[in-house]
């Protein structure tokens, strides 16, 4: 698509089930999201931003390709039925919600990852690449079995006095790179 696609939130939930693509224009959804088939936003490789600004659920996988945009979860993913799996990728990536998701999370900002609340997946890794900036007290968790936890970027935090809670079951915790915390 050439410009922006904008889901006003006029009632209801929307039912995904697929791709949308728009050539380096916003994606933005308001209402909150029923995943109906695996599904990938892509906003480009340019500037354009994706914002989900209400609550994802359901049993598939969501992919977000933010370019050098930004990837936004404004609300919790996967509270009432947890996802398959859900990536993110792009300048910055915002969570501000918890995440919960039956296999493996991953996100790439090459600027920044701001977590704002916790991440929970079964028995599988979570990987975070770029910058992880921790907004509130959060607990990144993949369960009681395998399943690692990798962040290969900085690990700060925004506020002081926040903390981070690693739970990594029976698979490891890695740190690639600086840790600052005040």
């Amino acid at each position: 698509m050439d410009g922006s696609f904008s889901e006003g939130g006029l009632g209801g939930s929307v039912s995904l089930g697929g791709s949308i693509t728009s050539a380096d224009n916003a994606i933005t959804f308001a209402s909150p999201i029923e995943l109906t088939h695996d599904s990938t936003l892509n906003s480009g490789t340019g500037l354009g931003d994706i914002t989900i600004q209400n609550t994802v659920d359901g049993p598939y996988c969501l992919t977000l390709e933010a370019g050098l945009g930004n990837a936004v979860l404004g609300a919790a993913v996967g509270a009432q039925t947890p996802l398959s799996c859900c990536s993110a990728t792009g300048a910055g990536i915002v969570q501000s919600s918890s995440v919960h998701t039956t296999n493996i999370l991953e996100y790439t900002g090459s600027n920044s990852i701001q977590l704002g609340d916790d991440i929970t997946t079964n028995n599988q890794d979570v990987i975070l690449t770029g910058p992880v900036l921790i907004e509130n007290n959060l607990t990144i968790t993949t369960g009681s079995g395998i399943g690692d936890i990798v962040i290969d970027g900085s690990l700060n935090g925004i506020t002081i006095g926040k903390s981070i809670v690693l739970s990594a079951g029976t698979g490891d915790v890695h740190f690639t790179s600086y840790r600052d915390w005040e």
